[in-house]
């Protein structure tokens, strides 16, 4: 495995395909077993920028998984980890299954991304599992993600929601103490995209006594977030993204058209 992955980062794609053949010959006919190594060819495949491959593969791992743990993605949709973890199948290995899985989200939302093709209902998946195995770093990372591809989308709103639902809650409660500056000067950023200039100001104003405290790369970072959010000021960003909605009445149980997977009266419908 980790040939076929380090011939694929220095860009040797025969190699790695000759790697990943060699692999398929060795490894044990059994479903754990070709679980990693259908992983582990994705990974390379995306090193490679072969990202539909990529997806193809972790599109088709997914489902194993949801099904090794005794879950759907519509059992997921709108439900929180806590509500979730009674309803795993038991086994020793949960935890390595949940993280498997929400790798596996993470490096298909990543494929998806790479094609231009948003990602956001994978990466909240992946959150929820990464919580459920308390990979919470990986959580953090995510939901980051998650929040700059809603920015570059122009949805602000989805960007913030990432950040006042998901993030900030959990690094207070999981008093996440190496996470509380880069979250919350990205969350600033975020803020001034949405145009709300005064409370990115006064989340920039919080951080400004932990600064000395900081790596000269944490300090750096800091200071390209503050220089966003000034720049955000001189020339603001398109206005919010908005789902075009469909003509006449939407039936309020539906799942949203926005493809959220929610029902409709649980998101757009709340707004109307």
């Amino acid at each position: 495995m980790k040939r076929v992955n380090n011939y694929a980062r220095n860009g040797y794609s025969n190699r790695a395909h000759e790697a990943m053949e060699h692999v398929i010959n060795a490894v044990p006919d059994e479903p754990n077993y070709l679980r990693i190594a259908k992983y582990n060819f994705a990974r390379a495949l995306f090193s490679l920028k072969d990202y539909s491959d990529c997806s193809n593969i972790t599109s088709a791992l997914i489902p194993e998984y949801f099904d090794l743990l005794g879950l759907t993605p519509e059992m997921v949709i709108g439900t929180n980890p806590d509500k979730l973890m009674p309803l795993l199948k038991d086994g020793e290995s949960q935890a390595d299954d949940l993280k498997h899985l929400a790798d596996t989200l993470d490096l298909h939302a990543m494929a998806l991304n790479r094609m231009e093709t948003f990602s956001g209902l994978s990466r909240i998946h992946a959150m929820k599992f990464y919580s459920m195995a308390n990979a919470l770093d990986s959580f953090v990372r995510v939901g980051q993600d998650l929040a700059d591809e809603f920015l570059s989308r122009f949805d602000y709103d989805g960007a913030l929601d990432v950040f006042e639902r998901n993030l900030l809650p959990a690094i207070r409660s999981k008093n996440l103490m190496g996470h509380v500056i880069p979250v919350r000067s990205h969350y600033a950023v975020a803020l001034a995209y949405a145009g709300k200039f005064a409370a990115a100001d006064a989340e920039m104003a919080r951080l400004m006594p932990y600064e000395q405290g900081l790596s000269p790369q944490g300090r750096n970072e800091l200071q390209a977030q503050r220089e966003i959010v000034a720049g955000l000021k001189l020339k603001a960003p398109p206005p919010q993204w908005q789902f075009p909605r469909p003509i006449g009445k939407y039936p309020v149980n539906a799942k949203c058209f926005c493809g959220s997977g929610k029902k409709f009266k649980k998101c757009h419908g709340r707004q109307v």
